[in-house]
């Protein structure tokens, strides 16, 4: 594939007494453009929260990811056109970090032609943010359970009531 574009949604988590380890998904959503490109170098734009002060570079949170995906998976395009639409505040409690992190792992896989289960872009998303609460609902939706056990990770998903 040479080009994705993605909804991630904002999350809230450590509900109740669920410390790192339960979130739920949210309406609010970033969104993400990434396309190939036939020559070397990331072209990142930004939209919306951040767009003054976040990187438009390789140490962009999004292009970060996409750089652990195409290490884990050995293959990677020539180059990277990312065109981030930020809807979710930054530092605002609502997971705009793992947002960033999962489209980025997301955007990655889908340019490689999937070759990682949702699992293992879990597993990889969670390894990085250093815990799964907002990494793994803002990936599967819904209200999550999940526990990161070294390389093991483990998570229940269930559709909350609408309200």
């Amino acid at each position: 594939m040479s080009k994705v574009t993605l909804e991630i949604p904002a999350t809230t988590a450590n509900l109740g007494p669920g410390f790192d380890c339960v979130g739920l998904a949210l309406g609010l959503c970033n969104r993400i453009e990434a396309a190939a490109l036939d020559h070397a170098g990331w072209e990142i734009s930004i939209a919306g929260a951040g767009e003054a002060e976040l990187p438009r570079h390789r140490q962009n949170l999004v292009a970060q990811a996409m750089e652990e995906v195409f290490d884990l998976v050995g293959s990677r395009p020539a180059g990277v056109r990312l065109s981030l639409t930020n809807r979710i505040p930054l530092c605002s409690g609502l997971g705009s970090s793992a947002a960033a992190r999962v489209g980025g792992i997301v955007a990655a896989n889908e340019l490689c032609g999937r070759p990682l289960s949702t699992l293992e872009l879990a597993r990889l998303a969670a390894q990085m943010e250093g815990h799964p609460d907002n990494v793994v609902p803002a990936l599967v939706g819904g209200l999550v359970v999940a526990v990161l056990d070294g390389e093991q990770l483990s998570y229940v998903r269930f559709d909350p009531p609408p309200l």
